[in-house]
Order: C-alpha cells, then structure tokens, then sequence
C-alpha cells in the first residue's frame, strides 16, 4: 500500500506479509501513521497480531499502538525510516514505533499486554522503544540501529526490556544513551518500579540508561515474559533478525534497509519536495 494509511479498530485480526509505505503524498497529512491500531476514546480492541510486515515512511508515526489496545503482538518485522521532515505541519518527526494514550478518558485507558519482539527498527529520529502508561509492555530481542534524537523514551506503568540488540548508525549521537524515563502529561509521574532492564547489547558501545529513582524493578515486571522467550544478544543474532524481518519475499526497497544494517549506511529519509534521501517506490 503506497500513499495511503492502515487503521484496525476492531479485534482478532492478524495483518502479515504487507508492505504499507504510505509517503506523505497522503490525505491524511495531518496524522499519517503507516499502521494505527486505536479502537478510540473509551472503546477497546484485543487480539491483535502484526507478523512480517514492512512498515516504512510514515508522516506521523510509522506504527502505532493507541489507548486501550489489549493483547497486541507485533513481531518479525521492519518498522523503518518515519520521515523526518514531510507534509505533516509538526515536523520534524521521524517517529518510529508509539505506543501510548492520546487521551487520558478513564483510569483504564491505555494498553495492556503488549509484547514487541524480533523486530528491526531502523532510521528513525525517536519513537523507538517507548509506552506510556502501558501496563504490561515487553520489547523482546528487536534490532535497534541509526536512531537519532532518542531510542527509548516512556514511561509505563510496567514493563521487560530484554535481549535487545543496539548498533548506532550515521545519524545517531555520540551519546550512548539508550533509554529515559519520561513522564508526559496523562502520566506525568514516573510509575515506581516499572521497569525491568535486562540482558540487552550494544553493538560496539555500552549503552547508558536513565530511570530515575525508583523506577528500575530487580526482576521482571509480571512474574515474567508472557508468550515469548528471550536469547541471549549477539551479533548474529542481530544479524539473523533484520534477515529474517518483513514479508518473506524481500523487494529492493526493504533488501536496501537490511544492507544498510550490515554495511553500517543508511539515512532518516524526507518527505517529496524536502531533501533526499526521498520515498521510492519501485
């Protein structure tokens, strides 16, 4: 799907083996997402599974997961190159993967059960690793490389961070910051033992953390991991993830972002009518 975005606001569905590249020749440019799972204010949506999808050059953000959205898998897939600068009138963005509550209606509303896992994010300024207010969130054994402003930024009311591969790109900062406690609006205080931080690698540096007092838990959040299994990082690991993410026939465009991993290139990428590097669509 090109020039256009997926919305899923019903539940039980599974979306596997798309391309959705929507570019910000879109209607919509005013939020744009690739993919959007939000059943709206006050409703909620469950059983939900993104499987080997590519998800590339959204406006806003490239996925997104949005209030009360419950037992929601996203695995095995590209989550790429949000553009930094674009139609849409908030730019820059570069968002990559959001998972959070537009607006806090009820005590309840926000996501729960939400596992991210062996996945490849790539090229995106922020918006990487992140759930607000989210309780029960997992990011299991991804590929994180060339983020740029942030990688991780939430602040859940629990959450497992394990097994994650980090590899810094042309366009990350010299800082090894990883990950930050952030407390926004709906949430706007720090949940008290919500984070569990375990086993994840950096690719070359040593990544620094910042929770805040209180917030970093001494075991996993739930008991722990629910539905998945964690391997131990490595470098081929890593390399065996962005392999093996997006759909099972790899066309040039996603074939370029894996090289891009393995050569150490790559670039945010701009909306038509801003700097290169640009959408194509072969």
């Amino acid at each position: 799907m090109k020039r256009y975005s997926l919305v899923l606001r019903a539940s039980n569905v599974i979306v596997t083996q798309m391309r959705l590249r929507p570019g910000d020749q879109i209607d919509d440019t005013g939020e744009g997402d690739g993919l959007t799972i939000n059943p709206g204010q006050g409703v909620s949506l469950s059983n939900i599974v993104i499987d080997h999808c590519s998800v590339l050059w959204a406006p806003d953000v490239t996925l997104a997961i949005l209030n009360q959205s419950t037992n929601v898998t996203i695995q095995h897939s590209i989550i790429a190159a949000g553009l930094l600068y674009s139609a849409k009138q908030a730019a820059p963005s570069g968002y990559g993967l959001n998972v959070t509550t537009i607006t806090k209606a009820t005590a309840s509303d926000y996501g729960q059960r939400i596992t991210i896992y062996r996945n490849y994010l790539a090229d995106n300024q922020h918006r990487n690793l992140r759930g607000l207010g989210t309780l029960g969130i997992e990011y299991v054994n991804n590929v994180f490389y060339n983020w740029g402003e942030d990688l991780g930024h939430a602040n859940p009311q629990g959450m497992n961070v394990v097994g994650n591969i980090f590899k810094k790109g042309p366009n990350t900062p010299a800082s090894d910051q990883v990950y930050r406690t952030q407390a926004k609006t709906n949430f706007p205080q720090p949940f008290p033992a919500s984070v569990w931080w375990e086993d994840n690698l950096g690719l070359g540096f040593t990544p620094t953390m910042t929770f805040g007092p209180g917030v970093r838990r001494a075991s996993p959040w739930g008991g722990g991991l629910h539905g998945v299994s964690a391997a131990a990082p490595t470098g081929a690991l890593a390399d065996a993830i962005v392999s093996q993410a997006g759909p099972t026939l790899v066309d040039t465009v996603d074939a370029r972002f894996k090289q891009d991993w393995a050569t150490g290139s790559g670039s945010f990428y701009n909306g038509a009518g801003y700097p290169g590097p640009n959408p194509y669509w072969p």
